[in-house]
């Protein structure tokens, strides 16, 4: 449930190629930070912005689609806060520098997550024969823009499977 609580699995340990000591912050589920374009980092408090599964009572692999929600960390004292409580799994989190907004795709819907007041907002909703995703806030936090790709009958598979399909898929007249 949103404003659910756990303390992190935090341990460190020296790593033994580098010599170098880490700092792993979870263990319990599937724990996803942010694609590698995004920053999962506040810029603002010592906090993190991250997907989990922790709180959906399941055991899945992640190529089994666990149904990941949004969750933020104090990475001062290890607390953990659920943000979202989506039935179904969470994909494409982007966030403005301080994680006050986060946007997010959620089966064919785009939403907005205001972080300071708990407001959240359907900002699109995808009826037609499209998949939407990959959503960008604008630095001045006015505009958010997502795709919207046509679904294809493309073959789909780990990577990039029916990457090369879906942009050339000829349709036959």
């Amino acid at each position: 449930m949103i404003g659910d609580t756990w303390q992190s699995e935090t341990r460190q340990f020296v790593d033994e190629k580098t010599g170098r000591t880490i700092k792993q912050l979870t263990t319990t589920g599937n724990n996803v930070h942010l694609y590698f374009t995004e920053n999962s980092f506040d810029s603002v408090k010592n906090e993190i912005v991250f997907v989990s599964d922790r709180a959906s009572g399941e055991d899945k692999r992640p190529e089994d689609s666990p149904r990941y929600n949004i969750f933020r960390m104090d990475l001062g004292t290890g607390l953990i806060t659920q943000l979202t409580d989506e039935p179904h799994p969470v994909k494409g989190v982007t966030k403005t520098p301080d994680s006050r907004l986060i946007v997010y795709t959620v089966g064919n819907q785009i939403k907005l997550l205001d972080t300071e007041t708990g407001k959240l907002t359907v900002v699109y909703e995808e009826t037609g024969n499209f998949g939407v995703g990959a959503p960008s806030i604008a630095t001045n936090r006015r505009y958010i823009a997502f795709t919207r790709n046509e679904k294809v009958d493309a073959p789909r598979g780990p990577n990039y499977t029916g990457f090369k399909e879906s942009f050339y898929y000829l349709v036959e007249p």
